[in-house]
Order: C-alpha cells, then sequence, then structure tokens
C-alpha cells in the first residue's frame, strides 16, 4: 500500500475544495455526504468520473490524468459488481488475470484471500447461489486481489443485518491493520465509520467540515453538522441564550464553569448528548430534563426516554435494566457542548 493525498479536489455539488492526506496503512471514513455524493467522491478518486480540478498523488505519484486501470486503485462498490457467470474463484482471480499482474503463483493469493474470508467452502459457487454476506466478502477479496495502492469501499456493508456488519467490521479491521491496507470508507452509518476508520472526515455543505480520530470528533465536534452525525442516538440540540457564564435555557440558568472568548451575548445552540444526563446527578449547575417514563426503549443494557427541557424535547439514556424509570435527569454544565446559531460553530470558551 501507499499513502494518498488529495488536493484542492472539486466535484459538482459534492465539493468544492477538498484536501485530504491518508497515510500509508490508514483507514478514513468520510461521513455526512449524501450516499450518491460519497460514491460521486470514490469513483472520481478511481477514475471513473471526471474531477472539476484538483489532484490525486498516490504513492508520490500524480494519477488524475491517468485512466483507472493505471491508478492502482481498487474499488467495492455498493452494488458490489460481481460477475454473475463466474464462481468465487473466478471473481477474485480476474483482476489477476486481467492487469497481468506478476504474482509467482496467482493460486497462493487466491487461497490466501479465500482463507481470510472464509470463502473456502463456496469457491466454485457462482453469485447467485451466495448469501449477501458472503457476496460482500468476494467483492473485497477481488478487490484485494491485485495488491491495490489505495483501497476504496463504497458502503458495501449496508444492506448486510447488524450481525453480519458487525463480524465483517471485525475481518476488515484486522486485516488493514495487520496488512497495513491504505483505504478510503464511504459510509452512510456513524457505527460503521466509527468501528472502520483511524480518522473520519465529515462532510456538509460541500466542504470538510473537520477531520481527526473518531473519539476526538466525538467529544470536540468543531460544528453542529459534526456534532449531529456522530453519536446514536443523535446529540440534543436546545435553543438558548448565553451572556458571559450564563445560559438561559428555557426557564434554567445554569452557570458555566468558564465563559466564551468573545464575552457577548450571543444566541446558542446547546449540545447535550443523550448520555451525558444521569438520573442521579448533581443538581446545581446543572440542566433539569423532566423524563416520560411511559416512553422508555429498552435495549438491554440501558434504556431510551423521552423528556423534555422547558417546551423542547430531549431524548435520555438511562444505564442498565431499571423498570422504574426516575422523572428527572441532570446534564452538568461541563458536559455541555455550545454552537453560534447562526453559523453552526463551535463556541470557544476560556
Amino acid at each position: 500500500m501507499a499513502n494518498a493525498h488529495i488536493e484542492r479536489l472539486q466535484l459538482h455539488e459534492v465539493v468544492s475544495s477538498l484536501d485530504l492526506r491518508i497515510a500509508d496503512g490508514e483507514a478514513i471514513s468520510i461521513l455526512g455526504a449524501s450516499r450518491s455524493h460519497n460514491t460521486r467522491l470514490l469513483r472520481a478518486i478511481a477514475g471513473l468520473e471526471p474531477l472539476d480540478a484538483g489532484s490525486i498523488v498516490i504513492g508520490g505519484s500524480p494519477v488524475q490524468s491517468l485512466p483507472p486501470g493505471r491508478r492502482g486503485v481498487a474499488m467495492v462498490f455498493r452494488d458490489l459488481a460481481l460477475y454473475p457467470h463466474l464462481d468465487v474463484e473466478g471473481n477474485i482471480a480476474f483482476p489477476l488475470r486481467a492487469h497481468a499482474k506478476p504474482e509467482s503463483d496467482p493460486r497462493d493469493r487466491i487461497d490466501d484471500l479465500a482463507h481470510q474470508f472464509d470463502l473456502h467452502g463456496c469457491l466454485d459457487a457462482i453469485p447467485a447461489e451466495l448469501t449477501a454476506a458472503q457476496r460482500v466478502r468476494v467483492a473485497i477479496a477481488r478487490a484485494l486481489a491485485p495488491r491495490p495502492s489505495l483501497l476504496l469501499i463504497d458502503d458495501a456493508l449496508a444492506d448486510l443485518s447488524s450481525t453480519e456488519r458487525l463480524e465483517l467490521r471485525g475481518v476488515l479491521r484486522r486485516l488493514q491493520r495487520s496488512w497495513r491496507l491504505t483505504t478510503l470508507y464511504a459510509a452512510s452509518d456513524s457505527i460503521e465509520a466509527m468501528g472502520l476508520a483511524d480518522r473520519i472526515a465529515i462532510l456538509a455543505n460541500g466542504t470538510l467540515q473537520q477531520i481527526d480520530t473518531p473519539a476526538f470528533l466525538y467529544a470536540n465536534p468543531a460544528t453542529v453538522a459534526v456534532a449531529q452525525t456522530l453519536g446514536v442516538p443523535r446529540i440534543n440540540l436546545l435553543e438558548g441564550s448565553l451572556v458571559g457564564d450564563r445560559l438561559q435555557l428555557a426557564d434554567q440558568e445554569i452557570r458555566l464553569p468558564t465563559s466564551p472568548r468573545a464575552g457577548a451575548t450571543s444566541d446558542v445552540l446547546v449540545g447535550i448528548r443523550p448520555e451525558a444526563f444521569d438520573v442521579n446527578g448533581e443538581r446545581k449547575d446543572a440542566v433539569l430534563a423532566v423524563l416520560d417514563p411511559s416512553s422508555r426503549e429498552f435495549f438491554g443494557s440501558h434504556a431510551i426516554v423521552h423528556g423534555r427541557v422547558g417546551d423542547q424535547p430531549v431524548r435520555v439514556r438511562v444505564s442498565g435494566n431499571a423498570a422504574d424509570v426516575p422523572r428527572r435527569a441532570y446534564a452538568a454544565a461541563a458536559s455541555l457542548l455550545l454552537f453560534r446559531r447562526d453559523s453552526g460553530e463551535r463556541l470557544v470558551m476560556e
């Protein structure tokens, strides 16, 4: 594998100007744009769709003017695009034969991929005879067969069951790390993106909002768009106003640990993660949510309960399987994320 550098890439109705560096052996997930936009972006990188502007450098060599077959890029398509008349072995072997890769023994490569993706028992089956999960495994194995410099995966796990997605994510993550696969995922699901990637790039309105590790983005979103993209259930966003270190939220006034650098009165959006609420939390300088116990949705290790802060609805995560849900929950001031209501940018606090 190799590193990749995308610079000032422009693609009509998708990105206005994208700069993205992918280190050798790194996995990055793209989140935020619509599924069709993500597909177009990956197709443009692979050379299957023209760019409006920009450069694509893979392994130190510009490739934006090269045809797809000479870019060293392999793509797993959303619809998989397996050859229906070829069996599993034929599908995996096809790029080795088509590109005449100098393999000492192609059979060794096919056997290795079949082992890694648990396909030995169906090598003589055609795609119509496979399960959905097996077809995805074949498509990824075929893409990896010629040892591409950059692997592109276009939301290929989306149609699998949650159990199948979890299992295949584990396989992909293990191979990505052990084989140092330089990978760019286009994902429509934040859980998928966080489970597969070293870093996540979040796009909104044609621009890169923020790129960092999943943990950093979750805790430190730079914009409302980033905050809304990560987390299940989604972050609660409430309208409030801020004067110095005093936050007015419905009929509640909360004193914040710090005040914004600007120091002026401003209309804000207050982001509160559902898990930031605590039914046993401190009441001082905390946001109070009044809960509706009858709305409890049970998920085994936790429950989601609907409630309100003033007249604004919120969702609260309650740990455990307690049958009796308290009627109040509290979110400490230190857990609140504040954004400018006009621009959606995170307020920088002193």
